[in-house]
């Protein structure tokens, strides 16, 4: 899936459990793994669950692969 270019936009994703709203601003992508060599291909997202799905409380951190995302919802 590929991110959304302004990813301080992403309001929602979607993962195999439901809807996770995002905190605004908390968004963010990396790469995963103890070592990240080159042409890696290990993506990774993060980001501060607002409890609003109440699938996490609150405050969550919730961290995964990229490809675990099915679909964003983002701010106009």
């Amino acid at each position: 899936m590929a991110v959304p270019g302004d990813t301080e936009k992403v309001k929602a994703v979607l993962l195999a459990d439901g809807w996770h709203f995002v905190q605004p601003g908390s968004f963010r992508t990396d790469y995963f793994g103890f070592v990240q060599t080159e042409g890696s291909n290990h993506s990774a997202f993060s980001f501060i669950d607002n409890g609003e799905s109440r699938l996490c409380p609150n405050g969550s951190v919730i961290v995964g692969q990229m490809t675990s995302i099915s679909a964003f919802q983002i701010e106009e």
